[in-house]
Protein backbone atom coordinates (compact mmCIF):
# COMPACT_ATOMS: atom_id res chain seq x y z
CA UNK A 1 0.00 0.00 0.00
CA UNK A 2 1.26 3.51 -0.75
CA UNK A 3 2.07 5.72 2.20
CA UNK A 4 0.41 9.12 2.49
CA UNK A 5 3.41 11.26 3.38
CA UNK A 6 4.53 14.79 2.68
CA UNK A 7 7.28 14.35 0.13
CA UNK A 8 8.21 10.96 -1.28
CA UNK A 9 6.69 7.55 -0.66
CA UNK A 10 8.23 4.38 -2.04
CA UNK A 11 6.85 0.85 -2.27
CA UNK A 12 7.89 -2.30 -4.06
CA UNK A 13 5.36 -4.64 -5.64
CA UNK A 14 5.48 -7.30 -8.33
CA UNK A 15 8.28 -5.64 -10.29
CA UNK A 16 7.10 -2.09 -9.66
CA UNK A 17 8.89 0.63 -7.75
CA UNK A 18 6.50 3.50 -7.01
CA UNK A 19 7.15 7.02 -5.76
CA UNK A 20 4.50 9.54 -4.76
CA UNK A 21 6.04 12.98 -5.22
CA UNK A 22 5.11 16.60 -4.69
CA UNK A 23 6.75 19.97 -5.16
CA UNK A 24 10.50 20.00 -5.75
CA UNK A 25 10.68 16.19 -5.37
CA UNK A 26 9.16 15.99 -8.89
CA UNK A 27 12.07 17.91 -10.47
CA UNK A 28 14.38 14.89 -11.15
CA UNK A 29 11.67 13.34 -13.37
CA UNK A 30 10.60 16.37 -15.37
CA UNK A 31 12.54 15.53 -18.55
CA UNK A 32 11.34 11.91 -18.53
CA UNK A 33 7.75 13.03 -18.03
CA UNK A 34 8.05 15.42 -20.95
CA UNK A 35 9.58 12.67 -23.12
CA UNK A 36 6.59 10.43 -22.34
CA UNK A 37 4.07 13.22 -22.97
CA UNK A 38 5.63 14.04 -26.35
CA UNK A 39 5.73 10.36 -27.31
CA UNK A 40 2.31 9.18 -26.22
CA UNK A 41 0.28 12.34 -26.86
CA UNK A 42 1.44 12.49 -30.49
CA UNK A 43 -0.28 9.22 -31.34
CA UNK A 44 -3.99 8.49 -31.67
CA UNK A 45 -6.33 9.57 -30.15
CA UNK A 46 -4.73 12.80 -28.90
CA UNK A 47 -2.55 13.51 -31.96
CA UNK A 48 -1.08 16.49 -30.11
CA UNK A 49 1.72 18.48 -31.76
CA UNK A 50 2.88 20.37 -28.66
CA UNK A 51 6.43 21.62 -28.31
CA UNK A 52 8.79 20.67 -25.49
CA UNK A 53 8.34 24.13 -24.02
CA UNK A 54 4.55 23.74 -23.98
CA UNK A 55 4.83 20.36 -22.29
CA UNK A 56 7.20 21.84 -19.72
CA UNK A 57 4.49 24.33 -18.76
CA UNK A 58 2.01 21.51 -18.22
CA UNK A 59 4.41 19.53 -16.01
CA UNK A 60 5.41 22.56 -13.96
CA UNK A 61 1.79 23.11 -12.95
CA UNK A 62 2.04 20.01 -10.74
CA UNK A 63 5.35 21.14 -9.25
CA UNK A 64 4.18 24.66 -8.46
CA UNK A 65 0.74 23.74 -7.08
CA UNK A 66 0.42 23.00 -3.33
CA UNK A 67 -2.05 20.21 -4.18
CA UNK A 68 -0.12 18.78 -7.14
CA UNK A 69 1.19 15.21 -7.06
CA UNK A 70 3.00 12.86 -9.42
CA UNK A 71 2.97 9.10 -8.99
CA UNK A 72 6.09 7.72 -10.73
CA UNK A 73 6.38 4.06 -11.73
CA UNK A 74 9.70 2.28 -12.33
CA UNK A 75 10.68 -1.29 -13.04
CA UNK A 76 12.77 -3.41 -10.68
CA UNK A 77 15.93 -1.89 -12.17
CA UNK A 78 14.58 1.61 -11.44
CA UNK A 79 13.95 2.38 -15.13
CA UNK A 80 11.24 5.01 -15.62
CA UNK A 81 8.02 3.37 -16.78
CA UNK A 82 5.24 5.90 -16.47
CA UNK A 83 3.39 8.30 -14.22
CA UNK A 84 0.08 9.66 -13.01
CA UNK A 85 -0.48 13.32 -12.24
CA UNK A 86 -3.11 14.97 -10.08
CA UNK A 87 -4.14 18.34 -8.71
CA UNK A 88 -7.23 19.85 -7.10
CA UNK A 89 -9.91 21.04 -9.52
CA UNK A 90 -9.44 24.64 -8.38
CA UNK A 91 -5.80 24.56 -9.51
CA UNK A 92 -6.24 22.57 -12.71
CA UNK A 93 -5.85 24.10 -16.16
CA UNK A 94 -9.60 23.77 -16.71
CA UNK A 95 -10.92 24.83 -13.31
CA UNK A 96 -13.65 27.09 -14.71
CA UNK A 97 -14.87 24.46 -17.19
CA UNK A 98 -14.97 21.74 -14.52
CA UNK A 99 -16.64 24.00 -11.96
CA UNK A 100 -19.45 24.64 -14.43
CA UNK A 101 -20.34 20.95 -14.83
CA UNK A 102 -19.29 19.13 -11.62
CA UNK A 103 -21.65 18.92 -8.65
CA UNK A 104 -19.05 19.61 -5.94
CA UNK A 105 -15.88 20.87 -7.70
CA UNK A 106 -14.31 21.97 -4.42
CA UNK A 107 -14.24 18.31 -3.30
CA UNK A 108 -12.98 16.90 -6.62
CA UNK A 109 -9.43 16.00 -7.66
CA UNK A 110 -8.30 16.10 -11.29
CA UNK A 111 -6.23 13.24 -12.71
CA UNK A 112 -4.34 14.94 -15.52
CA UNK A 113 -2.44 12.03 -17.05
CA UNK A 114 -2.15 8.28 -16.72
CA UNK A 115 0.77 7.47 -19.03
CA UNK A 116 2.40 4.03 -18.78
CA UNK A 117 4.95 2.40 -21.05
CA UNK A 118 3.54 -0.71 -22.73
CA UNK A 119 5.37 -3.04 -20.33
CA UNK A 120 3.69 -1.36 -17.34
CA UNK A 121 0.15 -1.72 -18.57
CA UNK A 122 -2.19 -4.36 -17.20
CA UNK A 123 -3.32 -5.57 -13.79
CA UNK A 124 -0.44 -4.18 -11.71
CA UNK A 125 -0.62 -0.74 -13.26
CA UNK A 126 -4.36 -0.64 -12.64
CA UNK A 127 -3.80 -1.63 -9.01
CA UNK A 128 -1.47 1.34 -8.56
CA UNK A 129 -4.23 3.62 -9.85
CA UNK A 130 -6.64 2.26 -7.25
CA UNK A 131 -4.06 2.82 -4.51
CA UNK A 132 -3.57 6.40 -5.68
CA UNK A 133 -7.35 6.94 -5.52
CA UNK A 134 -7.28 5.69 -1.93
CA UNK A 135 -4.67 8.30 -1.05
CA UNK A 136 -6.70 11.04 -2.72
CA UNK A 137 -9.68 10.08 -0.56
CA UNK A 138 -7.48 10.30 2.53
CA UNK A 139 -6.55 13.84 1.46
CA UNK A 140 -10.22 14.78 1.90
CA UNK A 141 -11.53 14.63 -1.66
CA UNK A 142 -14.88 13.03 -2.50
CA UNK A 143 -14.30 12.29 -6.19
CA UNK A 144 -11.71 12.16 -8.95
CA UNK A 145 -12.23 13.15 -12.56
CA UNK A 146 -10.36 12.85 -15.84
CA UNK A 147 -10.97 13.74 -19.47
CA UNK A 148 -10.60 11.87 -22.77
CA UNK A 149 -10.78 13.20 -26.31
CA UNK A 150 -13.57 12.35 -28.75
CA UNK A 151 -12.44 11.01 -32.14
CA UNK A 152 -14.47 9.60 -35.00
CA UNK A 153 -14.72 5.80 -35.06
CA UNK A 154 -13.46 5.83 -38.65
CA UNK A 155 -10.64 8.33 -38.08
CA UNK A 156 -7.91 7.72 -40.70
CA UNK A 157 -5.12 7.69 -38.08
CA UNK A 158 -6.83 5.20 -35.78
CA UNK A 159 -4.67 2.03 -35.45
CA UNK A 160 -6.22 -1.23 -36.58
CA UNK A 161 -6.03 -2.77 -33.10
CA UNK A 162 -6.71 0.38 -31.14
CA UNK A 163 -8.34 -0.13 -27.74
CA UNK A 164 -10.44 2.86 -26.73
CA UNK A 165 -9.10 4.59 -23.61
CA UNK A 166 -12.66 4.75 -22.32
CA UNK A 167 -12.39 1.03 -21.55
CA UNK A 168 -9.63 1.82 -19.03
CA UNK A 169 -11.78 4.55 -17.47
CA UNK A 170 -14.58 2.03 -16.97
CA UNK A 171 -12.25 -0.57 -15.44
CA UNK A 172 -11.06 2.11 -12.99
CA UNK A 173 -14.64 2.83 -11.97
CA UNK A 174 -15.16 6.14 -13.78
CA UNK A 175 -18.55 7.05 -15.26
CA UNK A 176 -18.87 9.43 -18.20
CA UNK A 177 -21.12 12.41 -17.57
CA UNK A 178 -23.28 14.08 -20.19
CA UNK A 179 -21.43 17.38 -20.31
CA UNK A 180 -18.26 17.90 -22.32
CA UNK A 181 -15.59 20.60 -22.50
CA UNK A 182 -13.61 21.86 -25.48
CA UNK A 183 -9.83 22.32 -25.47
CA UNK A 184 -7.78 23.71 -28.40
CA UNK A 185 -4.45 22.24 -29.46
CA UNK A 186 -2.48 21.57 -32.65
CA UNK A 187 -3.78 18.26 -34.04
CA UNK A 188 -1.65 16.10 -36.35
CA UNK A 189 -3.44 15.46 -39.64
CA UNK A 190 -3.36 12.49 -42.02
CA UNK A 191 -0.76 14.22 -44.20
CA UNK A 192 1.53 14.88 -41.23
CA UNK A 193 0.69 18.57 -40.96
CA UNK A 194 -0.63 20.06 -37.72
CA UNK A 195 -3.77 22.18 -37.48
CA UNK A 196 -4.99 24.14 -34.45
CA UNK A 197 -8.40 22.69 -33.63
CA UNK A 198 -10.99 22.62 -30.87
CA UNK A 199 -11.09 19.13 -29.34
CA UNK A 200 -14.23 17.88 -27.61
CA UNK A 201 -13.37 16.15 -24.33
CA UNK A 202 -15.49 13.66 -22.43
CA UNK A 203 -15.52 14.08 -18.65
CA UNK A 204 -15.28 11.02 -16.43
CA UNK A 205 -16.01 11.05 -12.70
CA UNK A 206 -15.36 8.45 -10.00
CA UNK A 207 -16.71 8.76 -6.47
CA UNK A 208 -14.24 7.87 -3.72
Amino acid sequence: MLENECGTSVVGSLGFHVELLKGSAIEPYVEQMIDFRLKYFRVFPYLCDDTREEEMGSVRRYIDSPTGHVLVLKDKNKNFGGFLTGVSISESSYSSEFSAVLKCPEKAFYIGEMIFAESFRGRDGIQKCFEYFHLIKEMGYASVCCITVQRAADHPLKPARYRDVSSLCKVLGFAKIEQTITIPWSVIQSDGAALLMDNVMNIWVRDL
